[in-house]
């Protein structure tokens, strides 16, 4: 995925709505395991938007990926 503003837009307004759901899920669950499942939704959403918050650039990003020569051998 390109880290366009608007890839970047999209996923946010993708998130949110998820949590948005999640939640009026959350307050209609039946029972404990239902409710158990949506709560670790909810936490894995919230990871989500937090990691969406940090947004490195892609060219940063792929210098970092970027194997670094051994010593003695070719690049």
């Amino acid at each position: 995925m390109m880290n366009t503003p608007d890839d970047i837009l999209g996923e946010t307004i993708r998130v949110t709505d998820a949590m948005r759901h999640n939640d009026r899920m959350i307050r209609t669950a039946r029972t404990q395991r239902e409710f158990s499942t949506l709560l670790r939704n909810a936490e894995r959403l919230e990871r989500q938007s937090i990691r969406q918050m940090v947004v490195v650039p892609v060219s940063l990003a792929e210098r970092s990926v970027r194997r670094k020569p051994v010593f003695g051998g070719r690049p």
